[in-house]
């Protein structure tokens, strides 16, 4: 025994001889001596980055082992059917089309290459936000797809480890965890502190890499509420950094139960994988973090309780990309960490329907487009549309209208499908064009470009992602549904701007109108794939007379821009369907 000393006293004996004393104590469950040494080590007063630290923490977390050596055996229990492993940018893998359940899927270069995917529909492609390898899990993919690694037929008998090979990881890794959330409230996320924490992570990364053993353990420790009360909720524990911390929770949020009364908004941590996303997005993603929380999904209790903080913390994303220089980055990241999520069917389900995914996109969507309005249409040259800030969300909701039964949840919602039906109004009449009378226009301006981006990107994917599972007479009431309410809001347009009332402008045309184009398609589609009458679908007459009245507006407008202007446009063409 080594007895009650100090750290110092207890360090002097050098690591490796340390090392296997306390690892000796742990088995005989005396952590006294090993609290002591980490209270020293992992003090707040020392820098995070020190070197001589995390090799004494190596040693430490061994035991009688090297540390490589340790690795490796821990490796060796690894029983993981999933491959899971993380990348970032510019990472070059594979998609297989016949064998993804799921058009996020996405494969190693390893897995690929050890698997058969001869004759198969498959590509590779450069990442450009970063991705992770689903390899061995058959919610995404078929598993005749997997490599021999993560093969269903492979022997995945359970083979116990030793019972001393993580007993002083199990008292380390959650003083670890603690640490790092301690760092990064005492930096408030700043910058220049956030560089240091590198190596620290890194070495958490190497341990989460060596399986299910060890990722087990890190899952107990971020979803355990009681040891986030232990280590991290009480202010006379942890002094100046708990006000940072409270500091840092007064910011601008987006006001969800504006839109959607039936949820709440607040936002509350219970554990320490709480805490940390909350300052993973308040640094702006540090790759380095992101890549270590990613490291550990192929834990199915961990991935669980993921799922609902990324979803509690949707709108914070939203809101530090809208605040953020670097937008671009922050939006790659923010799809590269929910693309991981949406891509299983059922991981899907449950984040839209008990956490209500959708419900808290749209919310952010119009909060992000109410950032932009002008009058009664958006401002094309501010930053939020500039710099796609909708991107991420846009991109979010089409993953998610991958799978069919959160089609049918979402048309079968009349909040939500009104939720979308009045972001698409948002951008109707969008970007006024004016004939010139006197001088020669000889370039577009930025905003003509962005109008169409802006179109293209939020309103019309998500229809074409729709129309793919409006495809037989089972989706008719689905269809009747949405073409119900984009005439609700077609009658509020045309009434808004006197539609019919008054004459038109003549020098004045848009070639933004989403809502005609969605009634439009969604209306010939009816009649083309679901088997359905015109008297299915046709409002009133009264209706269908300004419907109609105002496209043939729009394509004589269309002929004296083109008189003016004789040069090429690419148009999008109107189906108006009437008696």
């Amino acid at each position: 025994s080594t007895g009650t000393m100090s750290a110092e006293e207890l360090m002097k004996r050098g690591k490796r001889h340390l090392s296997v004393a306390l690892k000796e104590e742990c088995v005989n469950k005396n952590h006294v001596n090993l609290n002591i040494v980490l209270d020293h080590l992992l003090s707040k007063n020392k820098e995070i980055d020190d070197a001589e630290t995390l090799e004494w923490c190596k040693s430490i977390i061994a035991g009688d082992k090297t540390y490589k050596e340790f690795l490796e055996i821990v490796k060796s229990y690894n029983n993981s059917s999933i491959c899971g492993l993380v990348w970032t940018a510019e990472y070059v893998a594979y998609r297989c089309r016949t064998c993804g359940l799921s058009p996020c899927m996405s494969l190693c270069m390893d897995c690929f290459k050890a698997a058969d995917h001869d004759g198969h529909d498959f590509n590779m492609f450069k990442s450009q936000a970063g991705g992770a390898c689903d390899c061995g899990d058959e919610s995404v993919m078929d598993a005749k797809g997997f490599c021999p690694k993560h093969s269903k037929n492979k022997d995945r008998s359970k083979i116990e480890p030793p019972k001393d090979l993580l007993f002083v990881a199990e008292i380390m890794i959650p003083r670890l965890v603690v640490r790092l959330v301690q760092y990064l409230r005492h930096s408030g996320a700043e910058k220049q502190y956030i560089s240091k924490m590198t190596s620290f992570i890194s070495f958490l990364q190497e341990l989460s890499e060596t399986g299910d053993l060890m990722q087990q353990i890190f899952s107990n420790v971020f979803t355990s509420q009681n040891d986030y009360t232990t280590y991290m909720i009480s202010k006379s524990d942890v002094g100046v950094e708990y006000d940072i911390y409270e500091a840092s929770l007064k910011f601008d949020t987006i006001n969800v139960n504006k839109y959607f009364p039936e949820l709440a908004d607040d936002l509350i941590h219970k554990t320490l994988l709480d805490e940390m996303f909350f300052w993973v997005i308040k640094s702006k993603f540090p790759e380095h973090l992101v890549t270590f929380l990613l490291s550990i999904l192929p834990n199915e209790q961990y991935k669980l309780a993921f799922v609902e903080v990324f979803v509690e913390h949707y709108r914070c994303m939203m809101v530090e990309l809208t605040h953020s220089e670097d937008k671009s980055s922050v939006s790659n990241s923010v799809v590269h960490i929910s693309v991981q999520l949406l891509s299983p069917l059922k991981l899907a389900i449950e984040i839209v329907t008990k956490f209500h995914l959708i419900h808290i996109m749209f919310a952010c969507l119009k909060h992000i487009i109410n950032q932009a309005r002008y009058g009664n249409t958006l401002n094309l040259t501010s930053n939020v549309m500039k710099e796609h800030c909708y991107w991420p969300i846009v991109t979010d909701f089409i993953n998610i209208l991958a799978h069919p039964p959160i089609v049918q949840y979402f048309l079968n919602s009349t909040s939500l499908v009104n939720a979308w039906a009045d972001v698409i109004s948002s951008l109707q009449g969008l970007n006024m064009n004016r004939r010139e009378h006197d001088l020669h226009v000889e370039f577009e301006t930025e905003t003509y470009y962005k109008a169409f981006s802006a179109e293209l990107e939020i309103c019309s994917t998500p229809l074409w992602a729709l129309l793919k599972h409006l495809n037989d007479s089972s989706s008719k009431q689905l269809t009747i549904n949405i073409v119900n309410i984009l005439v609700t809001y077609l009658n509020k347009w045309f009434t808004e701007n006197s539609v019919g009332e008054i004459e038109m402008n003549p020098d004045e045309m848009s070639f933004h109108y989403p809502l005609h184009r969605y009634l439009s398609l969604l209306i010939s589609n009816a009649l083309q794939q679901q088997g359905m009458e015109l008297t299915d679908l046709l409002p009133s007459l009264e209706f269908l007379e300004i419907l109609y009245l105002h496209p043939l507006h729009l394509l004589v407008r269309e002929f004296f821009f083109f008189f003016v202007f004789p040069f090429n446009f690419v148009v999008g063409t109107y189906k108006i369907c009437y008696v």
